[in-house]
């Protein structure tokens, strides 16, 4: 009988997702630190900015990589192991939909600059989380790998969309003077 191998999920996750979160949680609080005019009177806070941004992470991937349409027609229905081979359109929509709910968790905080950076840190958490459910049981470390990639290509890819909003959201407040 085989089971899942729940520590080794722990260990990259660790690893792949908390590590990397803490030190951008870190830098973030610090610029919260100094930057308390950001806040706005009502919204989310960066936690929970960052919490929703997980959650919306773990389900875009789960909505879109769980199941697979692929390229000879067959249609690979939800489940655990999630298949290997996704059509490009599927791949396109899964991170467009990633970009959606980023935007969305940034809409709801309440700090106008940062918590774009806070739901970036969030939604790939939960991309690398999600993806770290397969990995824990592979073998081979590719899809560890991959993670790792996808940590980095999402983070600065968010990181890049949350500075473009935080540089649009400023010019829109100093058109006053």
């Amino acid at each position: 009988m085989s089971t899942y191998p729940f520590e080794q999920f722990l260990w990259i996750t660790y690893i792949f997702v908390a590590v990397p979160s803490a030190v951008w949680g870190a830098i973030l609080a610090v610029l919260a630190w100094r930057f308390p005019n950001d806040r706005s009177a009502s919204g989310q806070g960066l936690w929970l900015t960052g919490l929703i941004g997980f959650v919306f992470g773990v389900l875009a991937a789960i909505g879109w990589l769980s199941w697979s349409a692929d390229s000879r027609g067959q249609f690979v229905a939800p489940g655990f192991p999630p298949p290997d081979d996704f059509p490009s359109w599927q791949i396109a929509a899964c991170a467009l939909t990633v970009g959606v709910l980023w935007f969305l968790a940034a809409r709801l905080s309440a700090w106008r600059k940062l918590g774009g950076f806070s739901a970036a840190i969030g939604v790939t958490a939960g991309l690398v989380t999600a993806f770290c459910i397969d990995a824990a049981t592979d073998v081979t470390g590719q899809s560890g790998i991959g993670a790792v990639f996808l940590g980095a290509g999402a983070g600065v890819s968010l990181a890049f969309c949350a500075g473009i909003r935080a540089t649009f959201l400023g010019r829109s407040r100093d058109t006053s003077a």
